[in-house]
């Protein structure tokens, strides 16, 4: 071929790339655009969004009152098994413009934004182009908006993860951006817990790879830091490891089936990803052909060099594959972790290899722009049926006639996302949406308070069932033939109370039936606390 001719392929290729981003652009905007829609919208419902969103509004306004959230005083009712910091950062919001779902979302949705931002930036600092970086932060924005949007802290545990693993990436692992990043670890720690894992990632990933001295002195300060912290935690918050580490170890199950039902679900939405991932690794890559380019060169004397001086593996890399590894040997294994977990462990680092391979590593090549845009379509394609129906779907007439239905009654034993109508009308609440966790709090627990822990449990379990058989709830109402159920056994609740009614109570994120109890009547003659 002429040089000519060299040249007009090349223009050919380069404007089929370049129309091959300009649609991958496009493609996000759809995707981000249907997810903003979704979050804008569930934004102004008035009724929870998922069943447990009720506790962290309950701990905001406990804050609010001067209640320690994490004394004994308010367990086992108000548990609260994610971290302190998102309550505190909510808590000037809630004290300006009062306590609603709009104000928390609102908050969540910030976090949102700044973790966007963050994204966008550390793919910036891996020199991934800016409209490859766009298309991966739409990418990333999607998730987190159609999956974070309730009052739970993920957003800012995100925001604080990927802080810390951007600062030190951005100031080159030095002593400074790495200790940076230890604080910054710890912050995602009391953000919620797991989203601590910026830390052991990075000092493994600076020992291993960068200099021994440097990952050894970012451990200790991550330890001189961390260990304080803990004591005076601990100090002030007395129950606060006790429902954030501990009932999660103590409820943590083991199932393949469930790791796998989740691959399932995430499959339409990664296989781009996942399949630009393979095809980078044994495909493009001939180097890793040979088992040679794996053979590793280790450095044990000089402490201003890595351990492993050969072969080099990226920080991005690292991330994704040790976080895989945690996911699918640990926590995936949780039959209560469902997708969300992939999102925030996964599915970012995903998307930052791909924009890496993509703008970095292969620039001239078409391929992984296509895998990219497959991905992008993928997740409107999952998505679009539920938003054509969002519109059908506002459930504030069922949340209506809940209320009302409570409105009958002074003392109800209720599922946790009734607490804020229970708490709104003066009623008492036994669950804010966590209580169920509470028998999980006394195995391995070395907290000093955990015997008057059980005994104050022990009393309040008693003194439920005693107003079950005692009939001196007014009703129980609890969710048809699913977990959870009433913190008392649906066996004896059966035995003095009887069904009069169901309906449908729908939330964003799950379709629930509730059924309401009442008081057995007595047959003239009985005691009227008697079982049937």
């Amino acid at each position: 071929m002429s040089k000519t001719g060299l040249e007009e392929s090349g223009q050919f290729q380069s404007r089929y790339r370049q129309g091959l981003i300009q649609s991958l652009l496009i493609s996000c905007v759809i995707v981000a655009g249907l997810a903003f829609y979704f979050m804008w919208w569930n934004l102004f419902r008035p009724y929870p969004l998922e069943v447990r969103e009720n506790a962290g509004v309950f701990v905001t306004k406990m804050l609010l009152k001067g209640i320690n959230p994490y004394s004994l005083g308010t367990h086992p009712s108000f548990p609260y098994v994610y971290g302190i910091l998102y309550p505190v950062i909510v808590y000037p919001f809630v004290a300006l413009f009062g306590s609603s779902y709009l104000v928390y979302r609102a908050v969540v949705a910030l976090g949102i934004v700044l973790s966007c931002s963050v994204f966008y930036w550390g793919m910036r600092v891996s020199q991934v182009p800016v409209r490859l970086a766009l298309c991966g932060t739409l990418l990333y924005f999607s998730h987190s908006a159609l999956n974070d949007i309730y009052a739970v802290p993920n957003s800012f545990g995100l925001l604080f993860m990927f802080l810390s693993i951007t600062v030190p990436f951005a100031g080159r692992f030095n002593l400074a951006s790495v200790s940076a990043g230890m604080v910054l670890s710890v912050l995602a720690l009391y953000t919620k817990p797991y989203f601590v894992v910026g830390a052991p990632l990075l000092i493994t990933y600076v020992f291993l790879f960068r200099s021994k001295s440097i990952g050894l002195l970012s451990g200790i300060i991550f330890l001189a830091i961390l260990i304080p912290s803990i004591w005076e935690v601990n100090n002030l918050l007395p129950l606060y490891f006790t429902d954030t580490v501990i009932i999660n170890m103590n409820v943590a199950g083991h199932s393949i089936w469930h790791l796998y039902h989740v691959g399932q679900l995430y499959f339409p939405m990664g296989i781009g990803l996942v399949a630009l991932l393979g095809w980078r690794v044994y495909i493009a890559d001939k180097s890793l052909k040979t088992w040679s380019a794996w053979r590793p060169e280790i450095s044990l004397v000089d402490f201003s060099k890595p351990l492993l001086l050969h072969p080099p593996i990226g920080w991005i890399t690292y991330i994704l594959v040790v976080c895989s590894g945690i996911y699918v040997f640990k926590m995936g294994l949780h039959t209560g972790n469902d997708l969300g977990y992939v999102f925030h462990l996964i599915t970012p680092f995903l998307i930052w290899r791909a924009c890496i391979i993509a703008g970095v590593e292969m620039p001239g090549r078409n391929e992984p722009i296509c895998f990219l845009q497959v991905t992008a379509i993928l997740i409107a394609l999952f998505f679009v049926l539920p938003m054509k129906r969002l519109r059908q779907r506002d459930h504030t007439p069922s949340w209506q006639h809940a209320s009302e239905v409570v409105s009958h009654y002074h003392d109800v034993l209720a599922v946790g996302m009734l607490a804020e109508i229970l708490s709104e009308k003066g009623m008492p609440v036994y669950d804010a949406g966590l209580a169920e966790y509470y028998p999980y709090s006394f195995d391995h627990n070395p907290s000093k308070l955990i015997e008057s822990y059980r005994l104050k449990c022990l009393e309040f379990q008693k003194t439920l069932d005693d107003k079950v058989r005692e009939q001196k709830f007014d009703a129980v109402i609890m969710v048809h033939d699913r977990y959870p159920q009433p913190l008392v056994s649906p066996d004896l609740i059966h035995q003095y109370y009887r069904k009069i009614d169901s309906f449908p109570l729908d939330l964003t994120f799950e379709d629930e039936t509730l059924e309401v109890w009442e008081p057995i009547p007595a047959a003239p003659g009985e005691n009227a606390h008697s079982p049937p």
